[in-house]
This record gives structure tokens, sequence and C-alpha cells, in this order.
């Protein structure tokens, strides 16, 4: 299984990974399995019906922790879409979103508070990308794989690119990819982890 996580930098037992929009699971799984038991995986989901799949996918793992909020810029309750399809939920505005759920905001701040050396963050939370980025303090964050969702019509990939060359990383992508979701991805590294 090839995943966003593993083309940004490989992971060691005892790494700690936070995973920003882990849907139901399936990379939180194998994140855990990757980080070992010596590791950690804080993985944050903000709708509850997918949140609930999430804790139980990864239940049997006591190495990750189910954050239930919506990462955002500020902390609040906010509106967020939640459209039948679970892949595009999002605390972005959506006009034809088919139903609207009140979640718990938090920044990533507020999620990074007290990692001193986050192996990787990865972030595939649909067009909120650069708002949840823009003011964070990303220096305890070794690698990052982010989601860039301008495919929906919310381009944020230039901004993004920038926010996190700002932060010091050194950042690609892969354009000629043969999959759609690999394109769609930044992968970021500090110049002493490449």
């Amino acid at each position: 299984m090839t995943t966003p996580a593993d083309l940004a930098l490989p992971l060691e037992l005892g790494d700690v990974v936070v995973e920003v929009g882990a849907g139901q699971g399936g990379e939180t799984a194998y994140l855990a399995g990757q980080v070992g038991p010596t590791g950690q995986v804080i993985a944050v989901e903000a709708h509850p019906e997918t949140a609930a799949i999430l804790r139980h996918r990864v239940a049997q793992y006591a190495n990750v922790e189910v954050v239930e909020a919506a990462v955002w810029d500020v902390v609040a309750l906010v509106p967020f879409a939640a459209n039948g399809d679970w892949e595009r939920r999002s605390v972005v505005p959506q006009p034809d979103a088919e139903e609207t759920v009140v979640v718990e905001a938090r920044t990533l701040d507020s999620i990074l508070d007290g990692l001193d050396d986050v192996a990787l963050l990865k972030v595939n939370i649909e067009g909120a990308e650069a708002d949840v980025l823009r003011d964070a303090d990303l220096g305890s964050v070794d690698a990052a794989v982010v989601a860039c969702h301008d495919f929906l019509g919310r381009p944020t990939k230039t901004t993004v690119r920038a926010l996190l060359e700002r932060h010091g990383f050194d950042v690609t992508e892969n354009p000629d990819a043969t999959e759609d979701w690999h394109r769609d991805y930044l992968f970021a590294r500090r110049a002493d982890k490449t």
C-alpha cells in the first residue's frame, strides 16, 4: 500500500504523526503500524459519524488518539458541511451542502501543542488547508503532506506551497503522477530531513 505519507518521509518506530482529516481511518491504521507501539498517531476528524467509524477502525491500536474536532483558524463552534459523501465533508462553506452539523473547531496549534517532534503532519481537509496553515506554528514538524483541493474549485495549492516554504520546508509535487490523488498533494520536508 502506497500512501501520501510514504511519499513524504519514511516513518520510523517511535515517530509521532498528526493526521488532520483522518476520515474513516484507512491510512490511520497503516500509520499506526508504521510508527509501532512506541510511536503515536493523533487522528483528527470533525464529522461525528465519520469519527465514530474512525474510532471503531483503530480501536485495536493503543498508539492512536482520536480527536473529534474540525481544524480551522479559530477555536469555536462552526457549521460543517455534511454532504452524503464523507470524503467531501468540510468546514469550508459549500453551496450544495445537503446537511450541516455544528462541530467544535480547534486550531492546528492547539493540536500540536506539547508535541516537540512531529515526524509527519498529514492534512486532507477539503479546501480548508490554507486557512489552517496560515498562522500555524510548524516549528515542531519535520515533514508535511498536504492535499490541496483546487479540483473542487477552491484553489489552495499556490498559497499552501508559499506557506510551507515560509516555514522553512522544501516543497515538491508530482503533477505528472498517474494517480489523481497524488497530483493534488504537496510534499514538504525540512532541508535537513531530505
